[in-house]
């Protein structure tokens, strides 16, 4: 296995080609053009919402169907299918956080994710939670407002040519390699 201690995404195979193409994380040196749609303090928000409002909804539901004979089995699929939608949306925020690096800034700035079993050696914090660094990207509030410039022109955090799998790109959180891989050779 590569040792990938001080193993930036520069010093990878295939780098500055998948640069030229446009294949990772942009670096504007402007503000960068959001993206349209919601971003991903706005889908983070309705996730949190969703969940408090599915806890307390299905409260509510387990109550009544209490009084109602024969709909105990209710319950269960209520909370499955609310689950399911919970868990969606949870990948929902994650892909718009990759593609909102991929343009070069984010709207969140989360300490998220865990190493892969093979990456627990790297920069990780307790427990294998992965290291993150923003400071390579621009931070923009929920309004799509400057918050912070990048302050070094340092790759930030994205999908780059994995330095252990050859033509695929690996999550690099701008501390070390996360083990993630993109399903899209060019994108998250």
């Amino acid at each position: 296995m590569v040792n990938l201690d001080n193993f930036r995404p520069a010093d990878v195979p295939g780098y500055a080609a998948a640069k030229a193409a446009g294949l990772t994380p942009a670096q504007p040196t402007s503000s960068p053009k959001t993206l349209p749609g919601l971003n991903a303090k706005q889908f983070l928000i309705i996730l949190a919402g969703g969940g408090a409002a599915l806890f307390i909804l299905g409260v509510v539901v387990t109550n009544f169907l209490k009084t109602v004979p024969g709909a105990g089995w209710m319950v269960p699929v209520i909370f499955i299918g609310g689950f399911a939608g919970i868990v969606a949306l949870a990948f929902r925020v994650q892909r718009r956080i990759y593609e909102e690096l991929h343009q070069g800034y984010t709207t969140v700035q989360l300490q998220f994710g865990r190493a892969n079993k093979d990456r627990w050696q790297q920069s990780t914090v307790g427990g294998g939670r992965l290291s993150w660094d923003y400071s390579s990207v621009w931070i923009m509030d929920i309004n799509g407002q400057i918050v912070r410039e990048p302050l070094n022109r340092n790759d930030g955090p994205g999908f780059y040519p994995s330095p252990t799998f050859e033509g695929r790109f690996e999550l690099w959180t701008g501390v070390s390699w996360a083990g993630k891989l993109a399903k899209q050779a060019s994108r998250n």
